[in-house]
């Protein structure tokens, strides 16, 4: 499903954006389903580990050498500074998303630091919900507020990969 959302050659922007929103919502759930269940714990190392994934992968739709990143070694926080550098701003507020990437670091640092990160961990992701859902902030059970969280950012760094794949594309194209 991934390589559905890059552009593809010969295709209008328009019909792009059409075929990409209509997998948002997939996406989404596609992201939920690979989360774990129950422990707070274990969503928040694998979201990071998932995001930190995304990230490397909108650096390489970017990047007119991709292998180089892989050999560059970036940590999970460069790869976020790098990524917000790059890409262009959408109709969201994206500034939000990197605040909310970041968040989800230092939830990811929390958890390999603290021996009993629990409380802690909570507000960190209570904080993080509430940057990335603004006043839609509701106060659900915390893991299942995680999950939900981090499947819908994991699909919005997706669309921002799509999107700069369809940048660097046609920057190719007029080059």
């Amino acid at each position: 499903m991934e390589d559905e959302l890059y552009f593809r050659k010969g295709e209008d922007h328009s019909a792009f954006r059409q075929r990409l929103e209509s997998q948002q919502h997939a996406q989404t759930d596609k992201y939920y389903q690979m989360l774990p269940e129950g422990d707070l714990e274990m969503i928040v190392m694998k979201g990071h580990l998932m995001i930190e994934q995304r990230m490397s992968n909108l650096m390489k739709a970017m990047s007119n050498r991709p292998g180089c990143i892989d050999k560059s070694n970036l940590n999970y926080s460069q790869l976020s500074w790098c990524c917000k550098a790059l890409t262009p701003s959408h109709h969201w507020d994206d500034d939000e998303v990197w605040r909310t990437v970041a968040k989800i670091n230092e939830a990811r640092n929390c958890i390999a630091h603290e021996l009993e990160p629990g409380k802690k961990l909570r507000v960190i992701m209570k904080e993080a919900y509430k940057l990335l859902y603004g006043r839609y902030y509701s106060n659900r059970k915390a893991t299942e507020n995680t999950r939900q969280m981090l499947a819908e950012l994991l699909s919005l760094l997706g669309y921002m990969i799509s999107d700069a794949g369809y940048i660097n594309a046609r920057t190719r194209l007029l080059i």
